[in-house]
């Protein structure tokens, strides 16, 4: 008797889990709950990823996280802008470079253009950092900072990524 019990118990939550089991990699089933959801990029899921990492290693509250991520967002969108009048403006300078005769006036306004654009993005990059340094207290903006040297892939402590108690060539052992 317990067996039959123990088994039609796992044979209900079976039944229970099947409902709700993820979607398959081609995407959601028709006239399934939540058809109209699609799977995350990986960009998405690396812009989760970094954001997960910002929140955990800056211990930020739940109000700083909310307006971080709102800022995070906002500064993808802008960059994703930017990108696109960059590739717009590249597509012009190559049409001009493929011109029979070309028109050095223009080619140079296109470059001033494409100069003009990096500087308008990186001064809009940086009043976004702004406002979200000023989401942070001093130990956070100091963790931010570490967080970001790491991520350039230079830690500033110790320059070439090799940890400061190792020389190069070599062990601790045999240097000494």
């Amino acid at each position: 008797m317990n067996k039959i019990l123990f088994l039609a118990l796992m044979l209900g939550g079976v039944c229970l889990l099947a409902q709700d089991a993820p979607a398959p990699v081609g995407g959601v089933p028709e006239g399934r709950p939540g058809a109209e959801l699609t799977r995350p990029s990986s960009r998405e899921n690396m812009q989760a990823l970094l954001l997960e990492r910002v929140k955990k290693e800056l211990e930020l509250t739940p109000e700083q996280t909310g307006k971080y991520v709102e800022l995070f967002y906002k500064g993808e969108e802008l960059k994703q802008q930017y990108n696109k009048k960059r590739i717009e403006l590249a597509e012009k300078i190559k049409t001009a470079l493929k011109a029979e005769k070309i028109d050095e006036g223009a080619l140079n306004g296109l470059i001033e253009d494409f100069k003009r654009l990096d500087r308008e993005e990186f001064e809009k990059t940086k009043e976004m950092k702004d406002q979200g340094a000023a989401l942070l207290n001093v130990q956070q903006k100091a963790k931010l900072l570490l967080l970001e040297a790491r991520m350039r892939g230079g830690m500033i402590q110790n320059q070439g990524g090799r940890r400061p108690d190792r020389k190069a060539g070599g062990n601790k052992e045999e240097s000494k």
